[in-house]
């Protein structure tokens, strides 16, 4: 989500930039500042937490390497960050983590299935077919037609 917002930043301040219409592109800066700003001073404000889990999934989850758990200043409640990613719940890290998985599965799985085009295609290719006698071949084929005429 904030890297879509940012892209539509950074999309409209080269629209501006196309049209030469530098007083909006100086309110954009403003506004990139402002949420840098408010970023900046989020991340310095949140505390790591070290909770005793509440139940089995979170005891799951604060198990999982790379995990962190911090309190938001803000409005005091908990979240997960796994590499950079805020989730304000545990079950929304293990969806993450289950996906994750399953991406992977199906990288792979691709990429098994196009080792194997690639050998089949260069095995045909070493075959030669058509010239493993080193001349064409001379089988004709010839089908009768029914008259289409009719």
């Amino acid at each position: 989500m904030l890297g879509a917002m940012w892209d539509a930043i950074f999309s409209y301040a080269d629209e501006l930039k196309e049209r030469k219409e530098f007083e909006k592109l100086e309110a954009v800066k403003e506004v990139e500042r402002l949420l840098i700003q408010a970023f900046d001073d989020t991340e310095a404000c949140k505390a790591r937490v070290r909770m005793k889990p509440r139940n089995a999934l979170e005891e799951v989850v604060i198990s999982i390497p790379g995990i962190e758990v911090f309190r938001d200043p803000t409005d005091k409640q908990i979240f997960y960050e796994m590499d950079g990613r805020h989730y304000d719940k545990p079950v929304e890290v293990l969806k993450e983590l289950i996906n994750y998985r399953q991406n992977g599965r199906k990288q792979a799985m691709r990429i098994v299935k196009d080792e194997a085009f690639r050998y089949i295609k260069n095995a045909v290719k070493l075959l030669r077919v058509n010239t493993l006698d080193e001349e064409k071949s001379k089988t004709v084929i010839r089908k009768d037609r029914p008259d289409q005429t009719e």
